[in-house]
């Protein structure tokens, strides 16, 4: 485990900090080319997205990749707090509830650069967090050296 200097694991993640995601192979779209995430690498059946804050891993990817077969994606925090497309619609086509989307840290015994990406008020149901998980995926770009 590495820790970023300057960065505290507890408290606020920065605008400017960058999330990484692990992307297992099953969760790639190799029809599209380049190959990109597939929005499923993005689910969490809590709907709290985990990620690893890139400066408390040293900026090394591979203590977010896990296995050799396994890629990464980064996010920036400042993007991911912009999605605005998790929108509740009511009854008559207008909005009934919008979902701001945020990031917070969640170190775990084993690794401090954990964090969560969650939508306020709380997504409760699968078509909501699809519309999430396919803006990550539109915002996500790989990791390089650890792409497919």
């Amino acid at each position: 485990m590495v820790d970023g200097a300057g960065v505290a694991p507890t408290g606020y993640v920065a605008d400017d900090e960058f999330l990484y995601r692990r992307v297992l192979p099953h969760y790639i779209d190799w029809e599209t080319n380049p190959p990109e995430p597939a929005s499923e690498a993005f689910f969490d059946r809590d709907f709290r997205i985990s990620v690893d804050r890139a400066e408390l891993r040293g900026y090394d990817p591979s203590y977010t990749q896990g296995g050799s077969s396994n890629c990464v994606c980064c996010l920036l925090t400042r993007s991911v707090r912009k999605i605005d497309e998790v929108v509740k619609g009511d009854s008559k086509g207008g909005v009934a509830m919008q979902h701001n989307v945020d990031v917070e840290p969640v170190p775990l015994p084993d690794n401090v650069a954990h964090a969560e990406i969650f939508a306020v008020p709380h997504i409760s149901n699968d078509r909501l967090f699809r519309r999430l998980r396919h803006a990550l995926k539109r915002l996500s770009s790989w990791e390089q050296g650890i792409a497919p």
